[in-house]
């Protein structure tokens, strides 16, 4: 098993992330922090305090995707954790994970049930995805003890904060999409799971605490261009031509609606602006992109009719919900969630 932990300019937030990975520490497990280019001590703080901890320089920032794939050659486990520097695992959290992978050889990737640092409230328990209006967390804002786990979860994708993947897995799909810098590369690497015939499987024994966007903040207009550009992005590579040809149009209505709406909340039109960025990315990209929507076809054992099977799946989100997480973003983004309660 390998733990592959990315950092850029982490030093504050590192060590409590370490520290807790190795509350579980043993010889089938080794550590990896992959550093991307700190101009910080995140490095020389890993070196002199955590000498049992592996350190992959990837010499710049390269991002979420292209940070990870260029560091998983380097790993040697057959089982690989991603996490970003910004979480805290409960004692414990591996166990159930790898007894997950070992119960049912179809279960491809994980999630945990996360929670927000120093709360009971959920993060998610991995994601859904409604096809005319993006995806989303399950659970996201709700008490922990509200909701009930004693079911078989199978959410639409594993947050990339904290998912685990079998090795075979991840190199047959040829990795996190190199293209997505950040944002929305989990849920593009799922589907593309998904597409290959694998399941997805919550596992709630498995908790993990998350620091929310240490790195991004909360309401950002970059974080919107990229999430809105990479959710297009996965659905022209991965949906069948006649569901990609029904929902696209669909998206692109709603991400200007949305668009609009954070534009006049927040009182800065970069929000729409951002928008209009992420349809032009795509433009800009359409050839490259043909040719990844056919290797990732070429990947497909079975229909959207199975691929789409997921908690919650839907068409549309319901409207009240994107304001109670819009009203919710914006109070905890006046709190200091970095703090220990």
């Amino acid at each position: 098993m390998s733990v592959l932990v990315l950092n850029w300019n982490g030093q504050s937030i590192l060590c409590s992330c370490l520290e807790s990975i190795l509350q579980d520490a043993c010889p089938h497990i080794e550590i990896l922090v992959v550093d991307n280019g700190s101009t910080d001590d995140s490095v020389s703080l890993v070196k002199e305090h955590f000498p049992q901890v592996r350190v992959i320089l990837n010499g710049a920032n390269l991002g979420f995707s292209r940070g990870y794939n260029a560091a998983v050659p380097h790993a040697r486990g057959k089982f690989l954790v991603f996490l970003n520097n910004d979480i805290v695992v409960k004692q414990g959290w591996l166990e159930p994970i790898v007894d997950t992978f070992l119960e049912n050889p179809k279960i491809g990737i994980t999630s945990c049930k996360m929670l927000f640092y120093g709360t009971n409230i959920i993060n998610n328990i991995g994601g859904y995805l409604k096809l005319c209006t993006g995806a989303g967390e399950l659970g996201f804002g709700e008490s922990e003890n509200s909701i009930k786990l004693n079911k078989i979860i199978e959410p639409f994708y594993a947050s990339g904060a904290a998912l685990a993947i079998r090795r075979e897995i991840f190199e047959l799909l040829g990795g996190f999409d190199s293209k997505m810098f950040a944002y929305g590369e989990d849920l593009d690497l799922c589907w593309r799971a998904r597409l290959a015939g694998f399941k997805i499987r919550c596992v709630p024994e498995s908790v993990v605490y998350h620091r929310l966007s240490a790195s991004w903040g909360l309401l950002n207009p970059r974080k919107v261009r990229l999430v809105t550009a990479h959710q297009i992005r996965s659905m022209i590579k991965c949906l069948s031509r006649i569901n990609l040809l029904f929902s696209l149009p669909l998206f692109l209505f709603f991400a200007l609606i949305k668009g609009i709406f954070l534009s006049l909340a927040e009182k800065n039109s970069s929000y729409l602006y951002s928008i209009i960025l992420a349809c032009v990315d795509n433009i800009r990209d359409r050839k490259e992109l043909r040719g990844k929507r056919a290797a990732t076809q070429r990947l497909r054992v079975v229909s959207d009719h199975i691929v789409l099977r997921s908690e919650d799946f839907g068409f549309f989100e319901d409207p009240r919900k994107f304001w109670k997480i819009f009203k919710f973003l914006r109070r905890w983004s006046k709190k200091d969630n970095t703090a220990l309660p």
